[in-house]
């Protein structure tokens, strides 16, 4: 498959359809349509059209692959930098400082659950992608699985409870 700048601009729908449904850490938008164009023609070297599989097939399983490299290189990336440790003042701290780990959405649903400092701290490096074992190497902790059953269960019982109190 040739290719050049009409290849290119053929499936940039395509890549502006992926970018769009991606969020990777320290990529704004540009990059990442950048690094999908790549992608596309990673696709045309690789695709060979004995395969049986359509282009457009394996075009969309390239970007996807591409997406995906990405989003893990950044949660690698942005794991590696330092964690805040979470307090009980949650609240002050993340006004004071926007560049903090968590995003508004996560502090906002912190806030609504009782949960302990180690409860909080354990959802926060969770969501940065952390694994149970490195999770519970972090937080010098043996029972993470059970850690989590616990979170997830006083987070249910929670929300019941706010259901209740709003019918």
């Amino acid at each position: 498959m040739k290719i050049d700048d009409d290849l290119i601009k053929q499936w940039e729908p395509q890549v502006h359809k992926v970018a769009r449904n991606v969020s990777i850490i320290g990529m704004d938008y540009a990059d990442i349509v950048q690094e999908l164009r790549i992608g596309v023609m990673k696709a045309a070297k690789g695709y060979r059209e004995d395969s049986g599989v359509i282009f457009h097939t394996y075009l969309y399983k390239t970007l996807m692959n591409t997406a995906s490299t990405l989003i893990t290189k950044a949660a690698k990336h942005h794991r590696a930098m330092p964690v805040v440790d979470m307090a009980e003042d949650i609240e002050l701290r993340l006004k004071d400082d926007i560049d903090n780990t968590l995003d508004i959405e996560t502090v906002d649903m912190l806030q609504n659950f009782e949960l302990s400092s180690i409860e909080k701290q354990f959802i926060q490096l969770r969501m940065q992608g952390y694994s149970m074992k490195e999770l519970g190497e972090h937080l010098d902790i043996k029972g993470v699985y059970r850690l989590n059953k616990q979170i997830k269960q006083k987070v249910r019982e929670q929300l019941g409870q706010k259901r209740q109190k709003n019918r």
